[in-house]
Formats: structure tokens, C-alpha cells, sequence
């Protein structure tokens, strides 16, 4: 039985495919990377999303011991109820800013924290594959933090600039039932607006 020898041309095609393969896996894996990264981005997990509208409750229910003590806002239960509406309205506008805010503060620090990764990165080839995800972990946990640090600072500011702006200056003249109603829920609004992500607008030439 005789070998058919093969040809340059089928040699040459086979290296090709394989070549062509391997580089489309690895187009495949950073795409896969890059739709991942985008991904954990956007999203933010339901314990994350509780907390943020615990302490926008508690920060809502602040300003109804302020009108008590300086605008003299009578505690009934006709206003006890206000209290808790009024409340639970103005926290689930300020939880929405909340995580605004926060997924704007991640992605910004999560690429603070890459560049510093790429700027070591000689140093990584000592470091074990588990290692490295371990280094991964703590940093994604590390930008969460900080991002819920930011974002609940710069809101609650916000809302007490605005509320407090509202209640002692703009609405002062007017029923301190109304007053309060009206100070919590425009405070709020106007914190979840600011907190909306800006599009950008393609200028057409």
C-alpha cells in the first residue's frame, strides 16, 4: 500500500484553520470577559438593594423630628400617618439614587483599581492562579465598598441641602403640613434627577 503524500496547500490549510481557531477562541474568551465586566457592572445584588432602602428610610424619617422641634409640626395621628407616607415615598426615591449612584461610583473605581493592577503587573507572575482570583475578589469587594461609601455621602448631602433649602427658605411661608410634604418629596426627586446617568448626544456635523 502506497502513502499518498500531502500536498504544501493541504498542509498550509490545516495550519490555517487551527490558527484561525485558536485565535477565534481567544476573541470568544475576551468577549466573554469584556460582556462579564460589563455586566457585574449594571448589576447589584437584593441584600444590596434592602440596605440602600433601609437607610433611605431612616434618612426620609430625619427631617420629621426637625419640623417637631424648629416648625412645630404637631404629632397626631392624623400626621403620624403623613409621617409614614411622606416617608416611604421620599425612601424609595432616594434608594433609587442610592444605586444610581453607587453602580456610577463602581465602574468608576473598579477602573481606578485596573489601571493600578496593570501598572504591578510583572509582579503577578509569582502570584498562583488562585491567588490572582482571590486578589480579584477582594478588589471587586473593595470598590463596593467605597462605592457605597460615596453614594450614600453624596445623596444624603444632597437631600438635606434640598430639603433644608425648601422647608426654612423657598416654602417657609407656607402650611408646615404642606411644607413638609412637598420639601421631602421635591428633596428626593431632585436627588434621584441629578443621580440619572448622563447620555451622551452624538453631534451631528
Amino acid at each position: 500500500m502506497v502513502d499518498t503524500p500531502t500536498s504544501p496547500t493541504t498542509t498550509k490549510a490545516t495550519t490555517t484553520t487551527k490558527v484561525t481557531s485558536k485565535k477565534d477562541k481567544e476573541d470568544q474568551k475576551i468577549l466573554n470577559q469584556f460582556t462579564f465586566a460589563n455586566t457585574r457592572d449594571t448589576k447589584i445584588k437584593t441584600n444590596q438593594k434592602l440596605f440602600f432602602f433601609f437607610v433611605a428610610l431612616i434618612s426620609s424619617f430625619l427631617p420629621s423630628y426637625l419640623f417637631q422641634s424648629v416648625l412645630d409640626l404637631e404629632l397626631t395621628a392624623g400626621t403620624s400617618v403623613l409621617y409614614l407616607l411622606v416617608s416611604i415615598a421620599s425612601a424609595f426615591l432616594l434608594h433609587k439614587a442610592y444605586i444610581l449612584n453607587f453602580i456610577r461610583n463602581r465602574t468608576s473605581l473598579n477602573d481606578k483599581y485596573e489601571k493600578v493592577f496593570d501598572n504591578t503587573k510583572g509582579s503577578w507572575k509569582t502570584f498562583t492562579k488562585e491567588e490572582k482570583n482571590q486578589i480579584y475578589v477582594k478588589k471587586a469587594q473593595l470598590a463596593d465598598l467605597g462605592a457605597i461609601g460615596l453614594s450614600l455621602f453624596l445623596s444624603n448631602l444632597l437631600f438635606l441641602v434640598f430639603s433644608l433649602f425648601l422647608s426654612f427658605y423657598a416654602l417657609k411661608r407656607m402650611d408646615v403640613r404642606v411644607n413638609y410634604v412637598i420639601s421631602l418629596l421635591l428633596g428626593a426627586l431632585g436627588v434621584q434627577l441629578m443621580s440619572q446617568p448622563k447620555q451622551k448626544k452624538n453631534k451631528q456635523q
